[in-house]
C-alpha cells in the first residue's frame, strides 16, 4: 500500500478494536486499507508478550510495576537489554578502538527509531557511513530529509536495498 489509505484522516476506534499495521506496505495489507479495517479484539489470535505503553511503562505481561513515595512515579522492574545485546555492547566497547569506520544500517522508512542509542556514544569521532535499508519501500522525500540530517551530523548517508532473496543452509 503506497498511501495512508484511512489513516490519512483521524480514526477513532472503539474499546474492543484494533488498528494494524504491517512493515510491508507492498505486498501486504492492513488497517490503512478500508477492505481490511479495524480488528476486533475477539478477531485477534495470540498471546501478549510484549505490552508498549507510553514508553516509561514499556513491561512484558507478567512484570510489575512498583510506584515511588517520593514522586508518585512508576518505576518499571524491566531489563531492556537481553543478555545477548549486553555482551555485544561490551564486545564493541572492548573493539572500538580498533575499528577506523563504522557502518550502521538502519531501516529507511523509520531511521531514528531503528538506530542503536549506544552506537552514537560508542563511535564518538569515528568515521561514520549510514545505510537506509528499504529505501525503495520509504518515502523518497522523507529519505532525503534523513540524508540530510545524517550528513550534516557527518556521516556519509546513503539509500540502499537489501533484499533476502534466496535461503542458504549453514554447512
Amino acid at each position: 500500500m503506497a498511501t495512508g489509505g484511512i489513516a490519512e484522516q483521524e480514526q477513532t476506534l472503539s474499546e474492543d478494536e484494533y488498528f494494524v499495521l504491517c512493515d510491508s506496505r507492498s505486498n501486504t495489507d492492513d488497517s490503512r486499507n478500508s477492505a481490511f479495517g479495524m480488528v476486533k479484539k475477539s478477531q485477534i489470535i495470540g498471546k501478549v508478550s510484549f505490552r508498549l505503553k507510553p514508553f516509561s511503562r514499556v513491561t512484558k505481561p507478567e512484570q510489575k510495576t512498583t510506584q515511588t513515595q517520593e514522586r508518585g512515579e512508576l518505576i518499571m522492574h524491566f531489563q531492556w537489554y537481553p543478555g545477548h545485546m549486553t555482551k555485544a555492547k561490551r564486545a564493541m566497547q572492548e573493539d572500538i578502538k580498533l575499528i577506523d569506520v563504522i557502518v550502521e544500517l538502519v531501516d529507511a522508512r523509520i531511521p531514528r527509531s531503528s538506530k542503536n542509542p549506544d552506537i552514537d556514544a560508542l563511535a564518538n569521532g569515528k568515521s561514520r557511513i549510514l545505510l537506509l535499508n528499504k529505501s525503495d519501500m520509504a518515502d523518497p522525500a522523507q529519505t532525503a530529509r534523513w540524508k540530510a540530517y545524517y550528513e550534516k551530523q557527518g556521516a556519509f548517508c546513503t539509500g540502499c536495498q537489501f533484499h533476502q532473496t534466496q535461503r542458504t543452509k549453514s554447512s
